[in-house]
């Protein structure tokens, strides 16, 4: 892997769009082969300290405003991301915990070319926008033979299993291949601190984000280049399979889906923060698109989606972050599959309005009702009763304007302000002289 590449991706009719990047450390700038910018690429902590151990415990509860600030809408990604009325928004793509978009497990994608093969939301979202954008990413993700690659969960696993040496003496071995996350079964008596590490890890997880890259890639027929001009914003991210690739043959399906909830409500956090953070340097409201993350062949329940989606906000909100205000939030859910917008729809709205109404919870506060399927498979160490607020943790976005309590660290030519968590490093990778890319 290298700060230097190229790229090339075939436009229909027989044309090839070549082209070369370089990537800058210490600015995070990738730029084209005239030394153009093509994307400000970042890799911080989805928050600068510990998020509140109840508030993830449970399940999501919030303010009618909560469930007001998310909007689901029906639409193709490629088609979304070149409207020049979304030039500027967020664009929260399923990849995996690397960045890149592998189909499984054992098969590692090397070139931005392969994605054309692979028509769900998350590769055609990457080919909608400049192809050095992807190429970089595939050229640095860690995998089977680039073990110190780009890797959002890197220093978070290793927190989760210093904190089990410091509980136990039984090991786990919670790990990456390839960007997909291995969650074995574990023994129930060791579940409870399993899952505690991860709950006081997860703000260590990182945000793996594509800022202002120019929206000119392929549209949606993959056959001609895109004519948008604009730009837009790309956060990689990603859930766990529940029972289905590597974890296939785990029995502990309650488990997992613990797990994996979790993991998604910190990939939400981080994009949102992102946007936050864009919405204070431009003083303006930020359109975030977020896709479902873990659905379909994933196995993850959109009841468990929905819930991480509602926890991300409500967990900004004890921030004292209005996202409602400076952010437009929109799900968007495949438009040729109608049902799926039906069902998201209900469950971010359950609770609210009439319900609320007829069954006023204690305190004021709006408790997101759960169906019968989600009692009846409560995932373990999760409490469901409503109960008051945690404090909030300090801070905000990964911006100086938004997150005073911490102190930015300037790291562009433009004055963008990026903090760090303490012990963590600012990138999972750095350059070596010869221009390699290696751990740091």
């Amino acid at each position: 892997c290298s700060a230097r590449g190229t790229c090339k991706l075939g436009c229909g009719g027989g044309a090839v769009r070549r082209g070369a990047y370089a990537f800058d450390l210490e600015t995070r700038r990738l730029t084209d082969e005239t030394g153009g910018l093509v994307a400000r690429f970042s890799d911080g902590a989805v928050a600068p300290r510990p998020l509140p151990d109840a508030a993830l415990r449970r399940a999501s509860v919030a303010s009618p405003g909560t469930f007001e600030c998310v909007s689901v809408v029906d639409g193709e990604i490629i088609e979304e991301i070149h409207k020049p009325s979304n030039d500027g928004a967020f664009f929260v793509l399923p990849s995996q915990l690397n960045g890149a978009e592998y189909p499984s497990h054992t098969f590692i994608v090397s070139a931005v070319e392969q994605y054309k093969h692979d028509h769900t939301g998350g590769p055609r979202g990457q080919l909608a926008v400049h192809p050095a954008a992807a190429q970089f990413l595939l050229d640095n993700a860690a995998c089977d033979h680039r073990p110190g690659g780009i890797n959002s969960v890197d220093v978070f696993l290793e927190r989760v299993k210093s904190h089990l040496r410091s509980v136990t003496t039984a090991a786990y071995d919670l790990h990456v291949k390839n960007g997909y996350l291995a969650v074995p079964d574990c023994p129930p008596t060791l579940q409870p601190h399993v899952l505690q590490g991860i709950r006081a890890s997860l703000h260590t997880m990182r945000c793996l984000c594509m800022q202002d890259v120019p929206a000119c890639g392929l549209a949606p027929s993959l056959m001609a280049a895109s004519k948008a001009v604009h730009r837009v914003s790309i956060v990689y991210a990603s859930a766990i399979p529940v029972q289905a690739y590597l974890n296939r043959d785990c029995s502990e399906r309650s488990f997992q889906e613990e797990v994996g909830r979790l993991v998604i409500v910190g990939q939400y956090l981080g994009a949102l923060r992102a946007a936050l953070g864009a919405a204070q340097l431009r003083a303006a409201r930020v359109r975030v698109f977020l896709m479902p993350l873990g659905g379909g062949v994933f196995n993850n329940r959109a009841e468990v989606i929905a819930d991480a989606m509602s926890s991300a906000v409500e967990l900004l909100a004890t921030d004292g972050m209005d996202v409602r205000k400076h952010l437009d939030v929109r799900l968007l859910t495949f438009r040729g599959k109608p049902t799926e917008r039906t069902r998201m729809e209900g469950l971010l709205r359950r609770g609210s309005s009439r319900e609320l109404q007829e069954h006023p919870p204690p305190e004021g506060l709006l408790r997101r009702g759960s169906s019968k399927e989600l009692r009846e498979h409560t995932p373990p160490e999760r409490a469901l009763e409503p109960a008051a607020l945690a404090p909030a943790v300090a801070a905000g976005p990964a911006r100086e304007a938004v997150a005073a309590a911490a102190e930015p660290t300037e790291t562009a030519e433009d004055g963008d302000s990026q903090e760090t968590v303490p012990g963590i490093p600012e990138s999972s990778c750095t350059f070596r002289p010869d221009g390699g890319l290696q751990k740091r």
